[in-house]
Parts: structure tokens; sequence; C-alpha cells
């Protein structure tokens, strides 16, 4: 009886890995329009001026993010009303890589990888792709394009 179980049981979970990856392979991969990765080592409490959503689709939101990681540098401009910025960060001095995915449904898929060193600091990894065809994030929806990209 305990052995039907457990074959039943990795049966179902053969089969669910398969429905996913199934319904992974619908999806087609965004190409980046813009890219930055890197690690915060000067000021850890930056991190969380990063958006708890995992995507910046304003100005304003950009402009917030900006200033507090880089306040310095001139800040690059992205024309939200084409476009989303995908953001995320890893605790420690670690490499952050960010890719992105659209399923036939108009869902936007990230998958975020990241070493796994201690230390100081914080990576990061923000990309923009364009916002033609996506409806939601991870099935949550995204608001819509502001007029003139802001």
């Amino acid at each position: 009886m305990r052995g039907q179980r457990l074959f039943l049981s990795l049966g179902l979970a053969g089969l669910l890995s398969a429905v996913v990856l199934a319904d992974a392979r619908k999806a087609r991969p965004l190409e980046p329009v813009r890219k930055w990765n890197g690690v915060m080592r000067e000021n850890e409490n930056v991190r969380r001026e990063a958006p708890a959503s995992g995507y910046i689709a304003d100005r304003g939101a950009w402009e917030k993010l900006w200033k507090a990681w880089w306040p310095k540098e001139p800040m690059p401009d992205v024309d939200f009303g084409k476009q989303i910025a995908l953001v995320a960060t890893s605790p420690g001095p670690n490499e952050v890589a960010l890719s992105a995915s659209l399923d036939e449904k108009g869902d936007l898929k990230v998958l975020t990888r990241s070493t796994l060193a201690a230390g100081p600091g914080f990576g990061y990894a923000i990309i923009t792709v364009k916002r033609d065809g996506i409806k939601t994030i991870k099935g949550k929806p995204i608001a819509p394009a502001a007029p003139g990209g802001q």
C-alpha cells in the first residue's frame, strides 16, 4: 500500500512537471532593450528602494530608484509607454541575472538567477523589455502605459 502511494505520488509529480514544462515552452523569450547589473557595496540600505512588485512601469518610480542607487549618475531615459523595467536584487556581493519570456496569454514570466556569496552589499539586475503584448506579470495585472511614456 505504501509503495503504491509513493508510485502514485511520483507519477503525479512527473505529470505536473510535464505540464509546467509544456507551458514554459509556449512562452517566447523577450530580448532586453537595455540592462544594468552589478554589486552595491557602499550602502546596503538602498536595496529597500527596489520595487516589491519586481518591476517599474512609470517614470516617477524609475527616478526614485535611480536617485537612490546612483545619485551622481545621469538617469537614463526609458519610454514607459513602450517599455517596463524588471528589477531583481540579491543579498550579499552576488551577481544577479534576469531573463523574461511572454506566454500566449500575455503573462510575463521572470527568471532570476544569483550567485550565493556571503558578505556586505547586494547584487542587482535591471532589464527593460518592450510592453507589447504584456497583460500580466507572474499572473498579476500591470498598470496601463502612461500617456506620453511617463
